[in-house]
């Protein structure tokens, strides 16, 4: 399952993570930030999390979370009804 967040993270972070975006460094970026935004169904807003990235070619990925509903997110297959609502009238 994928969910598109986004993370809050100090600003010295951004400001790196900024400056290496474009160059190898980027592969090895690594932050710690706040879940910014919820995700349907869980919450889980300010959630402490551990970004980091996987491909060169996207964006930083939420690797780790202490928070337990987020952690069970990261590490365990989700129902289908996780990611889509409801259609209206259904």
């Amino acid at each position: 399952m994928l969910y598109c967040v986004w993370v809050e993270a100090a600003e010295k972070d951004v400001m790196h993570a900024m400056n290496v975006w474009n160059d190898r460094e980027y592969a090895d970026l690594s932050m710690h930030g706040y879940l910014a935004n919820t995700i349907p169904m869980y919450g889980c807003l300010g959630a402490q999390v551990h970004i980091g990235v996987r491909d060169i070619s996207q964006l930083p990925h939420i690797e780790a979370a202490r928070h337990r509903v987020l952690a069970r997110i990261l590490t365990e297959p989700q129902p289908y009804e996780a990611a889509v609502p409801p259609r209206p009238g259904a």
